[in-house]
């Protein structure tokens, strides 16, 4: 995975709990570092565990070997039994996100009360990525104070947020029935070193039952170097939009679509997922609970139409006020999603807060609240 695929905000976590003034950030591209710094005051170095969550999008990977050895043994000569690091598997909550990966580094083994962090600091971690997405990451440490200069109790360094910056700005994802098969269409906002789109589609019968822990079989429908209206723009910060048409479909299935971009160095990322059913129209119309909730840097807005026409989504803030239209155009029966990504009609970032996302039709008004981190 090239670097410039994946751009990572800079964030520095303080703790003025720790002995010391103990200072760690996580910075860089990829591979991701966490730094820590010390006043070179000894006693520091004990007792630490630092945890890494990541894989809130299923499909963020970190390469096992993520430890600097090379650095860690020629700044404190510490042997590879002094600590232990893997790649922990579960569910874990935090900050509005269910992560199932987190990357775990303890060092409370380490039983010399000599050593410390440097004022420079050190990249005691350093996570590779072998496969990207557009999740999040958040750090958390904890220490015992058994080998340092800490107090008895156990302190904790909150957690904050890490955000990926993707080559393309995807904000809607869509697909519609049509009377000779079903229209997908998407549009992004701007588009970095993109050769072009690649759609898959994975079906099976509506009436049949399939397992859960089922792996989908996906075939390539359309491709950039096949479809000239799916190559992509290359580098551009304009609006952009999408369709293609796939008249291979039957009556009765049940159809799951999902998009990826190439880039100019021929890497590949994936981006969404939407289903449909042919010939079975939505119930009622509805709006669901955007997700994630609350959100930074964007979240999805899922919606149905059980009538074709005219459809409005706007987002306003609490006094009433029109921040921004999503949308407001006809459209057919169906399940759509689309992306508001935080900003306002100029775009400008919203403020940290509480919005309202209004979907007006010609069945009525529904409302869901979102709230916006920053």
């Amino acid at each position: 995975m090239k670097s410039k695929l994946i751009a990572l905000m800079v964030l520095i976590i303080s703790s003025t709990l720790f002995a010391g003034d103990l200072t760690m950030s996580l910075s860089g591209v990829n591979p991701l570092t966490l730094n820590v710094k010390g006043t070179s005051d000894t006693q520091e170095a004990g007792g630490l565990s630092v945890y890494i969550y990541y894989n809130d999008d299923g499909s963020t990977v970190l390469e096992t070997g993520n430890v600097n050895e090379v650095q860690l043994a020629s700044t404190w000569g510490w042997g590879t039994g002094l600590r232990t690091m893997n790649i922990q598997t579960g569910s874990w909550s935090r900050g509005g996100h269910t992560f199932t990966r987190r990357l775990y580094y303890d060092n409370s083994a380490v039983f010399s009360a000599d050593d410390y962090w440097t004022t420079g600091g050190i990249n005691a971690l350093v996570c590779t990525f072998t496969s990207v997405g557009s999740g999040h990451a958040y750090i958390e440490a904890n220490t015992d104070g058994g080998n340092c200069d800490f107090s008895a109790s156990e302190h904790t360094v909150s957690y904050a947020n890490q955000d990926h910056s993707l080559p393309i700005e995807l904000s809607s994802f869509s697909a519609e029935p049509m009377d000779q098969g079903v229209l997908v269409s998407w549009a992004t906002e701007s588009e970095t070193d993109n050769l072009g789109f690649i759609l898959e589609r994975s079906s099976a019968p509506a009436t049949v039952e399939t397992h859960c822990n089922a792996s989908p079989q996906w075939d390539r429908i359309a491709s950039y170097s096949t479809h000239n209206n799916l190559r992509g723009q290359g580098n551009t910060s304009q609006h952009t939009e999408y369709t293609f048409t796939d008249n291979t479909t039957q009556p009765g299935q049940t159809y799951t679509y999902r998009l990826s971009d190439v880039n100019t160095s021929g890497d590949a990322h994936l981006y969404d997922e939407i289903s449909i059913t042919l010939e079975d129209a939505p119930e009622k119309t509805a709006l669901e609970p955007p997700y994630p909730n609350p959100f930074n840097p964007e979240t999805k807005i899922n919606y149905q139409l059980a009538e074709a026409g005219p459809v409005e989504i706007t987002i306003y803030n609490l006094l009433g006020q029109k921040i921004r239209n999503l949308i407001d155009q006809d459209q057919s029966v169906g399940s759509y999603n689309l992306y508001w990504h935080g900003d306002d009609a100029s775009g400008s970032k919203v403020a940290t807060g509480t919005y309202l996302v209004v979907l007006k039709t010609q069945q009525g008004v529904r409302t869901q609240k979102v709230v916006m981190l920053r």
